[in-house]
């Protein structure tokens, strides 16, 4: 049946749709199902185009690789706007490879969080409150709305003339007017994505590992790094990761963005956890090279710091190591008792060191791989690391860190280098639009801030600030900042990592499990995944039958319902036992080597 009219088309499909799900609901019922309407299952089966009758198939009868379904059908828009994977997603196994198969080709539909998800988020929020204090900047951001107000109506008024108790606009000055309030809201308010990525950058890596680097701990930071699903192998120079660029939006699985944020990071002497002399001499440096206080706070010159602080831990790089923790919370003192669950678990907080270990070049052989894999990182998600960053979000990062960052922005309101080779070349050959900060700061409006805020923000917004720019803060600056503090730590990257469980009722850790960093189990965990991911085999169905009494696809799924023959099984068994004859081959290979 063919339809000539787009609206008949559209009522054919959501009258299939509708028929669809009654039939699933009819059958689940005459199964016994208490499942009365499954929105996931009513979507795999439109997806895959498949009658209400039939048994859901072991594998996909769509062209399309599970990755670029994922990138191209999504509840979540921004997976399609930008490709990538979550870190989570990697660990196709944590319960069952084919439910996670069934919801990437249902479009990932989204799911409202259950309670426990929920007291999860919040024990996490609860963690990175007490090690990171959060700066309310809410009453700054209404005090720049409002003299962004005020200089626009002092504007129109120019546009006006009085002529008695009348007032006649001038329509061609308003017309001009137009014009330069456009381009003032935009320096204002605008470049959204682009500062919205500034503002991660700044709290989530340049602050957070000022914070490691200083009070041996840092919560919620975040890393990324990029993975060949054709390969199976993770990308680790600039030369791979520049190569064959697509464009924004398009899914590339030769260079997949897997993004992460790692729950804790600490940095302890492992022979002495005891021993604070590292952070005590870097506190004592910090404390004697300080030549500038704001609002009681010692003001930190990054670039003299990073240069300092390289220097000592030189000194404490054999003792001193980085842990990577994933935090789990739990309704109760107990650990969950499938092991897939715990070995996925384990292998999460291997990825996060490994993607650590990548930004901070560990392997020292290409010194600018972290700034480049932050630029590359921006640059997928269509954002331009040469736009300014709005004015709104420099003087809030500014207020929430200006402890590290004040000298920073007078070195680029000075056009000064900041110490980083690749940052610093490309921001003495080239030239920039004017960015000023007198068209927007008022010292009045702050001063009664101030006073409201117990904050003197007069002390901070001095004449070195409140003046045109040589160098525009831009995503380029947040990115070579960035990698510097991740390079910090190429030294001292540890083969330790752990997850803690947390009680969320008694928000207790009642059990850590640790594990050894291994790189070859790494990389058989990461072909496991990327073959999945790139369709290049059949996902593997849980044996534990116990696990599809949870699975919104039990009602039509194979496995439970006993529909899968000796072959299904053969070939299933065949892929587990080939994953173990590699990983021991690879192990076996890592200990001679």
């Amino acid at each position: 049946m063919s339809f000539s009219s787009p609206f008949l088309l559209d009522l054919h499909r959501s009258m299939s749709t509708v028929f669809l799900q009654r039939r699933l609901t009819s059958k689940a019922g005459s199964n016994g199902s208490s499942v009365a309407h499954n929105d996931t299952l009513t979507a795999l089966y439109h997806n895959w185009s498949l009658p209400p009758t039939q048994t859901l198939p072991l594998q996909s009868p769509l062209r399309d690789s599970p990755y670029q379904f994922h990138s191209k059908t999504n509840s979540d828009p921004s997976y399609i706007q930008t490709p990538r994977l979550a870190v989570t997603k990697m660990l196709v196994d944590r319960w069952c490879e084919l439910r996670e198969y069934y919801g990437i080709y249902s479009g990932s539909l989204s799911v409202k969080p259950s309670k426990a998800i929920e007291l999860g988020v919040e024990r996490h929020l609860e963690l990175e409150e007490m090690m990171h204090t959060k700066v309310d900047v809410s009453s700054l951001e209404q005090t720049v709305e409002e003299i962004y107000t005020e200089v626009v109506r002092r504007e129109e008024l120019i546009c006006t003339e009085e002529q008695g108790d009348l007032v006649f606009p001038d329509p061609p000055c308003l017309e001009r007017l137009s014009v330069s309030v456009e381009e003032f809201e935009d320096a204002v308010f605008g470049s959204v994505g682009v500062s919205d990525m500034a503002s991660q950058w700044s709290n989530q890596i340049i602050n957070r590992l000022y914070a490691l680097i200083t009070t041996s701990e840092a919560r919620e930071v975040l890393v990324h790094c990029y993975v060949d699903l054709t390969k199976g192998k993770f990308i680790d120079n600039t030369r791979s990761l520049l190569a064959g660029q697509t464009d924004p939006g398009v899914a590339n699985p030769r260079k997949v963005l897997v993004s992460g944020i790692i729950d804790h990071l600490s940095l302890t002497n492992q022979h002495d956890p005891s021993d604070l002399s590292l952070f005590e001499e870097i506190k004592w440096n910090e404390e004697y090279n300080c030549d500038h206080v704001i609002n009681h706070t010692l003001l930190v010159d990054i670039t003299s710091f990073l240069k300092r602080t390289e220097k000592l831990l030189g000194d404490h790089k054999d003792s001193f190591k980085v842990r990577t923790t994933d935090v789990k919370t739990r309704s109760y003192n107990k650990i969950p008792p499938q092991k897939s669950v715990l070995e996925s678990a384990k292998f999460q907080t291997i990825y996060y060191r490994k993607m650590f270990g990548l930004l901070a070049t560990e392997n020292r052989v290409d010194e600018h791989f972290g700034y480049n894999s932050l630029l590359e990182n921006a640059r997928q998600r269509g954002l331009n690391v040469d736009e300014p960053i709005n004015m709104l979000t420099i003087l809030v990062l500014l207020r929430q860190n200006f402890k590290i960052l004040y000298k920073d922005f007078v070195k680029l309101a000075k056009g000064e280098p900041i110490g980083h080779e690749a940052y610093d070349t490309f921001m003495r050959e080239n030239s920039f639009d004017s960015y000023d900060l007198s068209q927007l700061v008022q010292l009045e409006p702050f001063e009664n801030l101030s006073l409201a805020e117990n904050f003197d923000y007069c002390e901070l917004l001095t004449s070195d600030l409140i003046t045109a720019w040589k160098y525009p803060p831009t995503l380029r600056y947040f990115a070579a900042r960035s990698a510097q503090f991740y390079s910090l730590f190429q030294d001292l990257m540890g083969d330790v990592t752990s997850v803690e469980y947390h009680n969320v009722k008694t928000q207790r850790c009642f059990h850590t499990s640790e594990y050894a960093y291994n790189s070859s189990e790494l990389e058989s965990q990461l072909q496991s995944g990327t073959s999945f991911w790139n369709g290049e085999r059949a996902p593997i169905f849980t044996n534990d039958l116990d696990k599809c009494k949870y699975c919104e696809f039990n009602s039509r799924c194979a496995v439970p319902n006993g529909k899968t023959d000796d072959s299904d099984h053969r070939k299933i068994i065949g892929q587990e036992i080939s994953r173990f004859l590699e990983d021991r081959n690879r192990i076996e290979q890592s200990e001679t080597s």
